[in-house]
């Protein structure tokens, strides 16, 4: 009776271990994307350039995190905070972008990988959440988080910006890939195309939202 109540108990720990571990696999630094982008990553001017060639070289680290981000289930997703969504949704985008140029490197322009037909951007290379999906559908889904007011807005009478401090911690990635926080997150406030050269040239004082820490559970 005694062996059996133990090995019950050890299926018990060993499950819960199991779940524990799967639960808290994903890593919100996104250590080894940051990794890759520290690496071959450089500035030129307001320029950021990326040596494919070196990372196309040392694919495995890549492939690796693009697995990563692929066997998240649609539950674990809807789990995480806005701000770690978020976060996750535009890694995953230039990540599979970088992806889907050194698959079809080289070349001059990641247009040519396109078709009269169908845009590179409607190409359904990779999964994410399960589903089989394309870069522009990323994207749509990315511009409706930084639609979010309670996180990311502009006042116009006051010239100010509000961000989620998730774009205040990667400030550094963001430099990296787009060149600043204010040229990424420009289009996205607004279509008035003045504003947006100003919000880029930083003519817009930045103020921080709290980070939302809480799960986003359903």
């Amino acid at each position: 009776m005694e062996n059996k109540t133990l090995n019950k108990l050890t299926i018990f720990l060993t499950l819960l271990l199991t779940y524990s571990m799967h639960s808290s696999a994903f890593d919100h630094t996104h250590k080894a994307f940051n990794k890759i982008l520290n690496t071959h990553v450089k500035l030129k001017g307001k320029q950021s350039l990326i040596d494919y060639k070196a990372v196309k070289k040392d694919i495995s680290d890549l492939n690796s995190y693009l697995e990563l981000l692929s066997s998240v289930e649609k539950k674990e997703y809807a789990a995480f905070s806005k701000d770690q969504q978020l976060a996750f949704l535009i890694n995953a985008y230039n990540a599979f972008t970088i992806k889907l140029i050194i698959d079809n490197y080289p070349l001059k322009s990641i247009k040519d990988i396109g078709s009269f037909f169908k845009s590179t951007w409607k190409i359904k290379f990779f999964t994410l959440l399960k589903k089989k999906t394309n870069l522009d559908h990323v994207e749509q889904v990315t511009i409706h988080f930084l639609s979010n007011e309670d996180k990311n807005s502009l006042n116009k009478k006051k010239n100010k910006v509000t961000l989620s401090k998730i774009f205040k911690w990667y400030g550094e990635d963001f430099e990296k890939k787009f060149g600043s926080v204010e040229k990424f997150v420009s289009k996205y406030l607004t279509s008035n195309k003045k504003i947006q050269a100003e919000i880029a040239d930083k003519k817009y004082p930045i103020s921080w939202s709290d980070y939302d820490w809480k799960l986003n559970d359903i």
